[in-house]
Order: structure tokens, then sequence, then C-alpha cells
């Protein structure tokens, strides 16, 4: 990031709390694009169907109760979206829907 020209655009899914320090010391401009809980679900779930580096993911069924308990690779969905929505009272972060955007 240091070598890349100002104003740098960054695209992460990494939650809130293992971005650098700095982008929160810097108050960093974002923009949180949050998605419906059920689409990350069958999105996630897709993608590890056709995941080979990951283990099966069961059946729909069994997926959506580790989604919900947060006993995915990536987390709690639930988490990811609070940890941002807590720090957008303190720091610069323009929250959206993605459902919204669609409209």
């Amino acid at each position: 990031l240091a070598t890349m020209p100002s104003p740098r655009v960054v695209k992460t899914h990494l939650p809130a709390h293992i971005l650098p320090k700095s982008f929160w010391e810097n108050r960093c401009k974002m923009i949180y694009v949050g998605r419906n809980a059920k689409d990350v679900a069958v999105s996630y779930y897709h993608f590890d169907l056709m995941n080979k580096f990951q283990a099966h993911p069961g059946t729909w069924a069994q997926y959506l109760e580790e989604f919900m308990a947060g006993r995915v690779a990536y987390g709690s969905w639930y988490d990811h979206v609070r940890g941002y929505w807590e720090r957008r009272k303190d720091h610069p972060i323009l929250y959206l829907f993605y459902e919204d955007l669609k409209e």
C-alpha cells in the first residue's frame, strides 16, 4: 500500500478486528457493504462445495447450522457485520446494504 499513489482504494473481506491498527489510527474512510445473512450463507456454501482446499461442507442443513454458529472458515457473519456497525460511530465508515444498492 505504501507504494500505491493516493488516493488508495483497498478491497478486503477482513473483519474489523483484523484490519491493521493504522486503518483506525489514520481514520481511513471506508465503505462497508453488508449483505443479507441468508445470501451470504448460500454463497459460502456453493463456494465451499467447489473449494477443494477444505473438507466437503456436508448437506445444506448441516452447513447452515455451522454458519449460524460461526463455525465456518470465514468466521462468524454476525461478528463481521457487527464489528463494522459498532465502529461506524467513531470512524468514517459509510455502512451500506447490498440489497439497498440493488434497488
